[in-house]
């Protein structure tokens, strides 16, 4: 597959430049989102193997895991759990396996022989007994207390159980006794004196003529009679730039306790892609396996074609794992997992995008807000399940409550379900003026047996100061134009929905390598509209370049030098790289669909985009922020202070300012903190280092906006 894609590349660089050619997408060279949480998270970056045996069953179905693996079950964390890489899993929540470490980076043992890229591997698990409640059940008039010290067997006339309200005599009320019920006996009833014999019960057996202890859990040794099997789901591929080749494979092995050694048991080859997971089953039946200390894992074998390979194609040969299940009592037919899961994180609750300006939102609500929200989630059964559907939403900048909706109750069907709610009734609403921030919470009700860990979801709707197709994540990266190729063109389109100020676009450039890249100039530009392509040039300037964030999904911000009033209506961003520079690498999400809004040109018109995704271009509009403060003073603004200034860990405000909101808010706009001031020493350690403005919310005052600079 990488083969075919290489020589293509190659061949289009030896016949000439086509429109197709100079957009040519790769893998990523890092993991974002690894390395952004390792930032917050540094004790993660070192593996540790904790080893705690568990007990059957062992269901994983990573729903409740984020970035690695739950260290309760597993013993590295090599592999990347994700709901962004997969297509239609059987639970939200999948384990990646690709060629990218536990820090981000690709694996530096990459190249073009075969090679063990990551791994995931169990804690030990016992497979030599188990234990069950004894199922047996007594007359309580029948049972006998064994007080130790006498060696006394005392009858039921001494034995009492509760009804919950009160203790009743066992031999004048007899009832079913179930092993393990509780048994209290009574050996001083005047001054109410008991002790709980629960555990020291007994009954007589005349058949043997003797007392027989009631075990309240049975002990059992596992033999193959006990039928464990596994079962999981996989799927190579998915949603990633690259799948394997035939030769790059997934394979499981086993460890026996009894000769401490790993055997293979199952392999998949690479070579397909699928839309949906397969599902395996395999016996864990050998009597070498079933000992404590029984453990399991998954590798990949990957395989690049050159060695440059994973430096100009990224991230590849990538599988996704899902569901795993160990128990006893299965056999090769029990596919089900009697289980109703949420299978991914519902759409945008905005019609056209993921994210747009909370002013030009409330232009027009109804128009622009979504009529219902997608619940797509998995029936495991032969049966239908009776579902109840939740949904909520809270306001996480303003004051406004938590809004639940009324529940709705049906019957769904064995398979995927996708269920449209409607939002007849749904309107987010926030006192807080210039933008919004709402936490949409999703959960399902079933039956008692259902496995709960995968039944909620919740996601973000983010209203601030921009326009977004993506997401804000990126899968791969784009390069626009390609090598000593004449001008190429880019542009994606957007619909105002007020006059408003054009300040800025924020553009999500990934590393590279030797970030090659970084410092290429290119025109930032704004077009019309020509009857649904982009039309007459708004704006452009050649004094932009690249420049790279940190490894992580952060947009680089490019502030325009001369402002922009856009009226309502459609307008086009994007770049044009310089004559005869070299190609431009652009972020690319491919969990949104915006190609009917992405063109390109190279020569001759512009053309729609054949490639599903969205470019991470996105346009930010409003009232600039001061470079100064004297630029944004009113005459009824009201001074404040603060110190130190830059600052670190805590800042000390005025007094008077207590009991007001402080936002602060970054370069692009986006406010990235907003509390309530309880005390004059206010803690910032949750920002990160830059520039930021704070913003006072007087109860009867307007005050000035300061700059704070954090180091």
């Amino acid at each position: 597959m990488k083969k075919i894609q290489y020589l293509l590349m190659g061949l289009l660089l030896f016949l000439g430049f086509t429109a197709k050619s100079q957009l040519i997408e790769v893998g990523l060279q890092s993991n974002p989102d690894i390395c952004k949480y390792l930032k917050t998270h540094p004790e993660k970056r070192y593996s540790k193997a904790v080893l705690d045996t568990l007990e059957l069953p062992f269901i994983e179905d990573f729903s409740d895991s984020y970035i690695f693996p739950d260290e309760n079950k597993w013993t590295n964390s090599m592999v990347y759990i994700n709901d962004r890489y997969c297509i239609n899993p059987p639970s939200i929540g999948v384990a990646t396996f690709d060629i990218i470490d536990h820090t981000g980076s690709i694996l530096p043992n990459a190249g073009a022989a075969h090679f063990i890229a990551d791994t995931l591997s169990s804690q030990p698990i016992n497979l030599e007994y188990y234990t069950f409640n004894n199922p047996a059940t007594y007359s309580s008039d029948d049972l006998f207390y064994f007080h130790s010290l006498s060696g006394l067997y005392y009858p039921a006339d001494s034995l009492y159980y509760s009804d919950g309200a009160s203790f009743i005599n066992a031999l004048t009320v007899p009832y079913t006794y179930n092993a393990g019920d509780d048994i209290i006996y009574y050996y001083n009833t005047v001054l109410d004196q008991y002790i709980d014999v629960s555990d020291s019960l007994y009954y007589y057996d005349g058949f043997i003529t003797d007392y027989v202890y009631i075990e309240q859990i049975i002990v059992n040794e596992y033999t193959p009679a006990d039928s464990v099997y596994m079962s999981f789901f996989y799927q190579p591929k998915g949603l990633s730039f690259d799948g394997p080749e035939y030769k790059d494979s997934l394979v499981l092995q086993f460890y026996s306790p009894y000769f401490l050694q790993w055997r293979s048991v199952w392999r998949s080859p690479g070579g397909f892609e699928v839309d949906s997971f397969l599902q395996v089953l395999i016996p864990v039946t050998d009597t070498i396996y079933l000992h404590n200390g029984f453990r399991f894992r998954f590798y990949n074998y990957a395989s690049l074609y050159s060695v440059s390979d994973a430096h100009e194609g990224g991230n590849q040969d990538q599988w996704n794992l899902d569901y795993i299940k160990i128990n006893r009592d299965r056999s090769w037919r029990d596919s089900l997992l009697m289980d109703v899961a949420i299978q991914s994180t519902p759409p945008s609750l905005i019609k056209s995008y993921t994210s747009m300006p909370w002013k030009h939102f409330i232009i027009d609500r109804p128009a622009e807000m979504s009529d219902s929200i997608l619940i797509t989630y998995y029936v495991n059964d032969t049966v239908g399940k009776l579902i109840t559907r939740n949904y909520s939403w809270s306001d996480m900048l303003g004051t406004y409550e938590t809004v639940d909706f009324t529940p709705l109750t049906d019957n769904a069907d064995p398979g995927q379900n996708i269920f449209q709610s409607w939002l007849e009734n749904m309107n987010f609403n926030t006192d807080y003026i210039d933008s919004a921030l709402f936490k949409v919470q999703v959960f399902l009700k079933t039956d008692s047996t259902d496995y709960k860990v995968n039944d909620t979801v919740n996601f973000y709707q983010k209203f601030y100061n921009y326009y977004a197709h993506d997401d804000e994540t990126a899968e791969s990266a784009m390069y626009l134009g390609i090598e000593g190729a004449s001008n190429a063109k880019l542009a994606v389109q957007f619909d105002n929905c007020k006059q408003d100020t054009l300040r800025g676009v924020k553009i999500y450039f990934p590393q590279t390598r030797e970030n090659e890249h970084e410092n290429r100039y290119f025109y930032l530009t704004v077009w019309d509209d020509n009857a649904g392509v982009p039309g007459d040039t708004l704006y452009s300037r050649n004094h932009y370049k690249v420049e790279l964030t940190d490894e992580e999904n952060e947009y680089t911000y490019y502030k325009l030098d001369s402002l922009i009033i856009l009226p309502e209506g459609t307008f086009y961003v994007g770049l044009i790289t310089i004559t005869e520079a070299y190609p431009i690498l652009l972020g690319f999400d491919r969990n949104t669909s915006s190609m009917d809004k992405v063109f390109f040109k190279f020569s001759g018109d512009w053309q729609q985009s054949n490639d599903t995704g969205s470019f991470m271009i996105e346009p930010i509009f409003g009232s600039d922020f001061p470079i100064s403060v004297e630029e944004v003073l009113p005459e009824n603004i009201e001074d404040f202070s603060f110190y130190p200034n830059p600052a670190s860990e805590m800042i000390t405000l005025d007094e008077e300012l207590i009991g007001n909101n402080i936002s602060f808010i970054n370069y692009t706009g986006q406010i990235v903190l907003n509390e309530k001031i309880t005390s004059a020493e206010f803690d910032i350690s949750a920002l990160k280092t830059g520039m930021y403005f704070i913003r006072i919310e007087g109860k009867n005052k307007n005050y000035k906006v300061k700059k704070l600079i954090v180091n």
